[in-house]
């Protein structure tokens, strides 16, 4: 790993959403098109069932067709299939690993599994495919601080991580990061200090409802405690994941 965080603190991180892209081989079958567009369909009108079924279809005709893999796996996690969500996903970064949003939406997969450990793996691996992903680098620098697992935490690397991020993309969700890991090194002092910038900030915006959430975690780092993620969804959060199926 001080190969990989070297590599991230050196990049300038990008950050965007990076659909699944359709192969560019004439793989994908003029059926397996028409399904993928019944299946997009049958979403909207809200069944399901069906769609996941078209989708399905439109695989066994076209298993290369990572646009329908990329929709069907978002569909399962919508619906709360997260373990066939996974699987789904981690087929296309098996053949695209540089796609941020499958390994986004893979990683979010495994952290609703509580699987934090595949998380924390899949997150090094897809940073060290994609160095310049920047919502890669934020969602492990708050998995290291916060992770309910204590194996699975390493203070050090996260912030180091969380300050990278932090220069490129100054948002409440990036600072509180840094305050994350700052506690979860023990320089609570820094963490009070960052907590409550954010705090001032979303004062001067009138942001009340925002204060409060921040003021919540305030209150950790001035009882000399480091946060921990209170749901997974605190972590996934940092992925920016893929939007609602279409």
């Amino acid at each position: 790993m001080a190969t990989l965080a070297a590599a991230i603190a050196a990049a300038t991180l990008v950050f965007s959403a990076v659909e699944g892209q359709e192969p560019r081989s004439p793989s994908a079958s003029d059926q397996a098109r028409e399904l993928a567009q019944q299946a997009q369909t049958s979403f909207r009108q809200g069944d399901t069932e069906l769609a996941v079924e078209l989708y399905q279809g439109a695989l066994e005709n076209s298993p290369s067709f990572h646009v329908a893999r990329f929709e069907l796996a978002r569909i399962l996690a919508w619906v709360g299939r997260f373990e066939d969500s996974s699987d789904q996903f981690t087929i296309i970064v098996a053949a695209l690993p540089t796609n941020g949003a499958a390994r986004r939406g893979l990683v979010t997969a495994q952290l609703f599994l509580a699987r934090y450990e595949d998380a924390r793996h899949e997150l090094e691996e897809g940073l060290q495919a994609s160095p310049r992903d920047g919502q890669l680098a934020h969602t492990l620098a708050r998995l290291l601080a916060t992770a309910p697992v204590e194996q699975v935490r390493d203070g050090a690397l996260a912030l180091q991580l969380a300050l990278t991020v932090y220069e490129v993309k100054q948002t409440y969700d990036t600072g509180e990061t840094v305050a994350m890991a700052h506690a979860e090194v023990g320089d609570f002092e820094s963490a009070i200090e960052t907590q409550r910038g954010l705090i001032a900030r979303a004062q001067n915006e009138g942001d009340e409802a925002k204060v409060e959430a921040l003021r919540e975690r305030l209150l950790s780092y001035l009882r000399s405690e480091a946060w921990r993620a209170t749901s997974p969804g605190e972590i996934a959060m940092a992925t920016e994941p893929p939007a609602a199926p279409r």
